[in-house]
């Protein structure tokens, strides 16, 4: 290394001859730099370790029954004291508006670190936790665990359908923090989503029995198709035309889920629970007993929200006597006894020609050809199931069939098919309390059913 030039170094060389003291004095001024410099351009930050992200980009698939699998391997520095944190994270720029807070509750995970047990770990998005620096972010905590030189997380992620609008790359990070905090190791994380295929339960479904007593399903499409709303039918089986009333409890869907009951010509109740095989969408029947030809019209209004969402009601049915008299069934969900006792909600109810089960609610056709709906009240406990009527419009008395079914995803829109006089197959879409749009066309030939719903 060179030295560095003093210009004042020859004279006080001359002089040290005389003063010893100056001499030492310029010897130490070329020592001390050259001392010093290493000292100066020394780094002070902690060494980092290292993560790998293993296994290949996991592949991961919207409504799926298998989940994607990846592992992080972290080569952590010396010296690194307490548990160890690590975070799996998503800049949000890569989702649409809000689109952690969707992503979020529509991904699961299970998480293992070392040799320590599979268990849940949760995503969250824009908006969970208070106010961290990651908060945005579309995350997952990983477990912590005892810091050591090696260390290996595995998590499994498993996506819902429309976790994300589309099919997509997630470039993101993982980063492990010690017990201070402190980010001890940083790399990059990839996952790819792909949307899936819409499933069958999210698309309604429509029955028809025929002259000869054949029942037949329509599954619903994945999308809202209103000139082709079904697939082609399906047989279910014979035997059908032993009922004179045929009514779902609740929505059907193309899955095969969704409860009825029908009435046969003794007035003997059955009760078919849904199977959740759309070749064979129901178990076989349960008696609930006799009586029921005393009613004109029964239908199903759904179930009691807080009852639905919590798994323990198939829906509930109302049924109108020959005076006129509606009286309320609630479901007890069980299925060798399906309903509590009757509760009377009014008298009226023969001003209709027509009640079908629409969405969670009814829509009744008055003789006039007016059309009006009910929508289910949630938060009755007594005899008052539904909420005051709402007119939809006049007209309606061109039909001859009525049947409430579903359109769209994820039984969103409520939808109403209707048959007239020579057979053609109409299609409403129909929100609960508004005029519905303009009729499409489906096809012909309809009037070959006895019964739709």
């Amino acid at each position: 290394m060179a030295l560095p030039i003093i210009p004042a170094l020859p004279r006080l060389l001359r002089a040290g001859r005389r003063r010893p003291r100056l001499l030492a004095a310029a010897a130490a001024a070329l020592v001390l730099p050259l001392t010093a410099a290493p000292s100066a351009l020394a780094d002070t930050t902690p060494p980092t370790g290292t993560v790998v992200q293993q296994g290949g980009i996991p592949q991961v698939v919207g409504g799926g029954n298998t989940s994607a699998t990846t592992f992080f391997t972290a080569h952590l520095p010396s010296g690194v004291q307490g548990p160890v944190s690590a975070v799996l994270k998503f800049d949000p720029r890569q989702l649409p508006a809000l689109g952690t807070v969707q992503a979020a509750s529509h991904l699961h995970s299970t998480c293992a670190v070392d040799d320590s047990a599979y268990r849940p770990c949760q995503w969250r998005g824009q908006g969970a936790g208070t106010s961290g620096p990651w908060d945005t972010w579309l995350r997952l905590a990983l477990p912590s665990a005892a810091a050591a030189p090696v260390m290996t997380w595995d998590v499994t992620i498993s996506a819902d359908y429309l976790a994300l609008p589309d099919d997509r790359m997630l470039t993101g990070d993982v980063q492990l923090t010690d017990a201070t905090g402190r980010v001890v190791a940083d790399a990059a994380a990839t996952v790819r989503y792909h949307k899936g295929t819409r499933p069958a339960s999210w698309t309604g479904s429509l029955y028809g029995r025929d002259a000869a007593g054949t029942l037949w399903r329509y599954g619903g499409k994945y999308y809202y198709y209103p000139q082709s709303p079904f697939w082609p039918r399906a047989k279910v089986g014979g035997g059908w035309n032993a009922y004179t009333a045929i009514t779902p409890l609740v929505s059907t869907n193309a899955a095969g889920d969704g409860d009825m009951v029908a009435r046969d010509k003794d007035g003997v109740l059955w009760y078919y629970r849904h199977s959740g095989v759309p070749e064979q969408p129901f178990a076989p029947r349960i008696r609930v007993g006799a009586g029921w030809n005393i009613y004109r019209t029964v239908a199903g209004t759904g179930g009691h929200l807080d009852d639905l969402i919590n798994g323990t009601r198939s829906g509930d049915l109302v049924a109108v006597d020959r005076d006129g008299v509606m009286w309320f069934y609630r479901a007890t969900g069980n299925p060798s006894r399906p309903f509590a006792p009757r509760v009377r909600v009014g008298a009226g109810w023969n001003a209709y020609t027509q009640i079908v089960t629409f969405g969670d609610g009814l829509l009744a056709r008055d003789a006039s050809g007016v059309l009006w709906s009910y929508s289910r009240n949630d938060y009755d406990t007594g005899n008052a199931p539904l909420w005051p009527r709402v007119r939809v419009g006049a007209g309606w008395n061109i039909y001859t069939a009525l049947s409430g079914t579903w359109a769209g995803d994820d039984h969103k829109y409520p939808a109403l098919v209707a048959v007239d006089k020579s057979g053609q197959l109409w299609f409403y879409t129909l929100s609960v309390g508004q005029i519905p749009g303009p009729r499409v066309h489906v096809g012909g030939g309809w009037n070959t059913y006895t019964a739709l719903f």
